[in-house]
């Protein structure tokens, strides 16, 4: 039963002061709650091991738990568990964690040295197909709370309608499936050639949802052929922005072919998303660069921009994540 406060009879003069005064009441001050120490918001020691066990027992022979480290998101403060695990057996498997919500990773795990197929847009949003091979490391960023002493970790047999849903529309539209509708033509500037091959370009349209402008869609295929450390940034020329900005640089890493690669898993059922760090890929497999542009009314361009990819000296990313102590 919550706290029950009657304000009949007061002014609002003073219902104000009166909610002033809780929300000082409530809100952390300087010395409190607000400057806590890294690490004060996250859960205590026995937490983490109850986390590591029920993990470990829910993986069985199909994951290999190999270790979990704290973390702060940099933006919030919020904490999270990155728990790594590596594939030892291909197919579709659903991890849920309960902590008074419910959170699904659906994962797709390829057999071993298995070409993936890495969608990879300017603005930095990417997606891949399967998630991992076997023998790759997954990173799931597990969300958790000081609050709640119980969570746990479970990978059900019996999936619900919503699993069985999620894993057909990956296998509709991973990997390269959305773009071979594209029937359009759009010229490639490879500048990266020494480490990716270009296959093909198309290019296709979508219209706004009052049918007021088109947003055109530019991809290229590539074939992964070299290891290496590098940036990609992707532009269009002449750039149709009436206000152009700078294009961001993506930062890549490529394995050798048959090395395993480590994949964080960014976004999940909860439909939240973790800003991109660096994308990591391996030899062998495809990628699919993609950028785009808007137009004015319904008409497609005789002739679209061209796609610039060049290649930059590396730089890594900076990571959203600030690890704290565990003790």
């Amino acid at each position: 039963m919550g706290v029950q406060v009657r304000l009949s009879g007061l002014t609002a003069p003073v219902i104000l002061v009166w909610i002033a005064l809780v929300w000082i009441a409530l809100v952390p001050t300087e010395g409190s709650a607000a400057s806590l120490g890294a690490g004060d918001a996250c859960p205590k020691p026995d937490v983490l091991a109850k986390l590591e066990k029920d993990l470990a027992v829910a993986l069985g022979n199909r994951f290999e738990f190999v270790d979990g480290v704290l973390a702060e998101m940099s933006t919030d403060g919020r904490c999270f568990w990155l728990a790594r695990i590596r594939a030892r057996e291909p197919g579709e498997f659903v991890i849920r964690y309960t902590d008074g919500m419910t959170v699904t990773f659906r994962l797709v795990i390829g057999k071993a040295e298995t070409s993936r197929v890495y969608q990879l847009a300017q603005s930095g949003y990417s997606s891949v197909y399967p998630h991992a091979c076997v023998g790759d490391t997954l990173v799931l960023p597990v969300r958790v709370d000081p609050m709640h002493s119980s969570p746990s970790f479970s990978m059900p047999a019996e999936r619900s309608a919503l699993d069985r849903a999620t894993f057909q529309t990956m296998r509709e539209f991973g990997g390269d499936q959305p773009f071979k509708r594209y029937q359009g033509d759009v010229e490639i500037h490879n500048g990266a050639d020494d480490v990716l091959k270009l296959r093909k370009s198309a290019a296709g349209f979508s219209p706004n949802r009052s049918f007021t402008e088109l947003h055109h869609h530019l991809v290229g295929w590539f074939d992964v052929r070299a290891r290496g450390k590098f940036n990609l940034v992707v532009a269009l020329n002449p750039d149709p922005r009436p206000d152009p900005q700078p294009n961001p640089e993506l930062a890549v890493q490529v394995a050798p072919r048959g090395k395993p690669v480590e994949t964080f898993i960014w976004k999940w059922d909860s439909g939240e998303e973790l800003p991109i760090g660096e994308h990591r890929l391996r030899v062998g497999d495809r990628l699919i660069l993609g950028t785009g542009y808007r137009t004015v009314g319904t008409e497609v361009p005789a002739k679209h921009p061209s796609v610039e990819v060049k290649k930059r000296p590396f730089a890594a990313a900076p990571s959203p994540f600030v690890h704290v102590r565990s003790e």
